[in-house]
């Protein structure tokens, strides 16, 4: 099971899945990946298009840091892959347009979100989830059959004091292993809503 509610920076080199039960995998396309110098957790600059750009609330071509990872379950083997994508200009400083464009970090990517908390928290968040129907590498990627099982995407917003989008996490599992549940928290003083992927 994992908390989409819980607000630990999933893609962060130093985080252990073995927690929640879950362990690092290497999937057969990464081997293309490898090419292109994107590796699990590495950072990448790139820039944001289409639903992602929208999602940060940014104009396309804007520049995000992009890392990734995908995880198996090690009792049931099913797997997911999770993904983020940063603001670049919160933990970077930007010079330059195309392909003179440079990029300077001054955070690591095991800082962002502390860094990102003393810069415009206290953060808030907001959680949704969507289906879809997954790309052909997907299947492959996911080990899922491929005759039409949709695909569950589980999207945790990570939002400055005043409500601008700054990160977002992505989570993608297969419909047929998984199910995504609304947990509440009764413990607390304020019960806050959490969203639980379930194998």
């Amino acid at each position: 099971m994992i908390l989409t509610g819980w607000h630990e920076d999933l893609l962060n080199p130093a985080y252990d899945p073995a927690k929640q039960h879950w362990e690092h995998v290497t999937v057969p396309s990464e081997a293309e990946r490898a090419q292109n110098k994107v590796t699990p957790n590495s950072a990448l600059f790139m820039t944001a298009e289409g639903s992602r750009a929208d999602v940060l609330a940014v104009r396309r071509g804007s520049v995000a840091v992009y890392r990734y990872a995908y995880w198996q379950h090690t009792k049931t083997r099913a797997r997911i892959h999770l993904c983020s994508y940063v603001l670049a200009d919160l933990v970077t400083t930007i010079t330059g347009e195309g392909a003179d464009r440079e990029v300077d970090s001054h955070v690591e990517p095991e800082d962002y979100y502390a860094h990102l908390e003393r810069e415009h928290g206290p953060l808030r968040w907001t959680t949704s989830v969507h289906a879809q129907m997954p790309y052909i590498e997907t299947y492959e990627d996911l080990g899922m059959e491929p005759i039409g099982t949709p695909l569950l995407v589980i999207r945790r917003i990570m939002l400055s004091r005043h409500g601008r989008p700054l990160e977002f996490t992505e989570i993608d599992a297969p419909g047929d292993r998984f199910e995504v549940a609304a947990v509440s928290d009764y413990n607390s003083a304020e019960p806050r809503g959490l969203s639980a992927l379930r194998v």
